[in-house]
């Protein structure tokens, strides 16, 4: 989001591109804590704090034990998405051949298949239909 002189955002546009910064610097650092976050993004601690909270109750991220700290007292944890989190049907649909996946919310892809375009669109169709049937055992977004 572009904030031109003179406007202002909202403050749900704001906290939504905050939770969004959050989220980028996770996905690019992780595992990394909220220190780490907070010195990045040059966003407040309690912002920072409140954001990762709401993610670890909504399950989408997850301790990843802690690091050693360059100062005497308690070590930082470390977080990361959750892989778990949920998963996605990724389609490429090519000239010659298409790709289907599975990516987790880490974006690791679990399951990837390259197969031969099929020209006739039913049959495409049908084809990624048996591999989610195949390969989800869970509800995919």
């Amino acid at each position: 989001m572009l904030l031109v002189k003179g406007t202002t955002a909202s403050s749900t546009n704001q906290r939504n591109v905050n939770r969004t910064l959050v989220l980028n610097a996770i996905l690019k650092s992780q595992p990394v804590s909220q220190v780490q976050l907070t010195k990045d993004l040059k966003i407040s601690k309690s912002t920072v704090s409140r954001i990762i909270s709401d993610f670890m109750q909504s399950g989408m991220l997850r301790t990843f034990g802690t690091s050693k700290s360059p100062k005497s007292g308690r070590n930082p944890s470390l977080i990361a998405l959750n892989p778990e989190y949920k998963k996605t049907l990724v389609i490429k649909v090519g000239v010659n051949y298409s790709i289907v996946a599975i990516a987790n919310f880490s974006m690791t892809f679990e399951q990837v298949k390259i197969f031969k375009t099929k020209k006739d669109p039913e049959k495409f169709v049908e084809y990624i239909a048996k591999f989610v049937k195949k390969n989800v055992s869970e509800r995919i977004h």
